[in-house]
């Protein structure tokens, strides 16, 4: 559900351009302070310093630079402090301070969540309810140049979303991805089961396509009903 356009994928990538200027994040966690936003920047801090890591052992690479952002900085700092114990690393360590970096940024004040987007080449939006909070956050990327995902499942805001600032992103070559996992999750992986469920019982249903036979006895049906068993 590419909110960028209504034409096919490869039309959508195409749409969607680099953002330009040297921005210090190349990838910032809005939100990150609540339960599902944590989550996210746990995972993007995990493989940012792994990364580093890495890349500091072997062949010289620029570090992956995350921006954690919030409107209170104490809470943020606080959620940095938390991920870093967890993951077993000191705030203080060079690689974290290397890697990582807080901004402040307030969905009631446009000017701190536009400098938010100017400074960074992709933001995850993670504060929600989106219907509420998740405007601030679409506008300033479309404004800023940041390409955005979230993790919503409100679908008339999104609807709303596209509908309001769908032809700004095109013309910014700004890609906005909603939907990008959380409880749109099953929803996306059923849906991906039933159709491989589809293309493996193709054969076979067209080999007994013309005997009739009981719905019950339907191999398309069974495969389906099968995958979303499991």
């Amino acid at each position: 559900r590419r909110m960028t356009t209504s034409k096919s994928p490869s039309a959508a990538y195409a749409a969607a351009v680099a953002p330009a200027g040297d921005r210090p994040h190349d990838i910032t966690v809005f939100g990150c302070t609540g339960n599902a936003g944590r989550a996210v920047a746990y995972h993007v801090i995990r493989s940012a310093t792994t990364l580093s890591i890495l890349t500091s052992t072997s062949t010289p690479s620029a570090p992956l630079r995350v921006g954690l952002a919030g409107r209170d900085r104490t809470k943020v700092q606080d959620t940095l402090h938390g991920i870093c114990t967890e993951l077993g690393i000191s705030p203080g360590d060079d690689i974290v301070r290397d890697t990582v970096k807080i901004v402040v940024a307030d969905a009631s004040d446009m000017s701190t969540m536009t400098s938010m987007a100017k400074s960074s080449r992709v933001v995850v939006g993670c504060a929600g309810p989106y219907g509420r909070y998740g405007e601030a956050t679409v506008r300033a990327c479309v404004e800023g140049g940041a390409h955005y995902v979230d993790i919503t499942g409100e679908v008339p805001w999104v609807s709303r979303m596209i509908t309001d600032y769908d032809d700004q992103a095109k013309r910014a070559g700004v890609c906005l991805l909603p939907f990008s996992g959380y409880d749109c999750v099953p929803a996306e992986l059923g849906m991906y089961l039933a159709g491989r469920a589809l293309e493996t019982s193709a054969a076979s249903s067209s080999s007994s396509s013309s005997s009739s036979s009981a719905p019950g006895d339907n191999p398309v049906l069974g495969q389906i009903n099968l995958a979303f068993r499991n």
